[in-house]
């Protein structure tokens, strides 16, 4: 008897569906969640770390929470917000977190849902502020595109 161990190519081929429509919603590689954080871990300069962690629910949504650390023993109230932006070129400021418990202590948002109908988000973007006795401090970082995980911590004053 003799047999043969000869190899047979196999190929694949992905047949599409017919009449099916990809979603609008859906982007190829899109991180499901997003973290961005501006100010400090260490009391200098800014006295201050704002972290949003973000859930990109579409393009048209997300879901947020935002946490606020005080990092610097100067008897200052800290807070932070989030701004998000949009491909008509609108922004809005959400979520206001205050933390008056002092240095090292932070404080956490509940999850908060946002949605624009029919415009995609841009971007998100950590803000940072020291409650001065006079104009208060604040910074932000860079933006968080749409559907990336992370930044770096990167904080310019304004």
């Amino acid at each position: 008897m003799h047999f043969s161990t000869s190899v047979i190519p196999i190929l694949a081929f992905a047949s599409p569906v017919p009449h099916a429509e990809a979603s609008s919603d859906l982007v190829a590689r899109a991180s499901k969640t997003g973290h961005t954080c501006t100010g400090d871990f260490d009391g200098t300069p800014y006295a201050v770390l704002a972290c949003v962690d973000i859930k990109w629910v579409s393009k048209t949504k997300i879901t947020a929470v935002l946490s606020v650390r005080d990092s610097k023993a100067d008897k200052n109230d800290v807070y932070g917000y989030y701004r998000v932006c949009w491909y008509d070129g609108t922004c809005k400021d959400y979520t206001q977190q205050r933390n008056s418990h002092g240095a090292g202590s932070t404080t956490t948002s509940s999850s908060k849902t946002w949605e624009k109908k029919g415009v995609n988000i841009k971007s998100v973007e950590a803000r940072a502020c020291v409650d001065d006795a006079g104009p208060n401090t604040c910074i932000h970082g860079d933006a968080l595109d749409w559907g990336v995980k992370e930044n770096a911590v990167a904080s310019i004053r304004f």
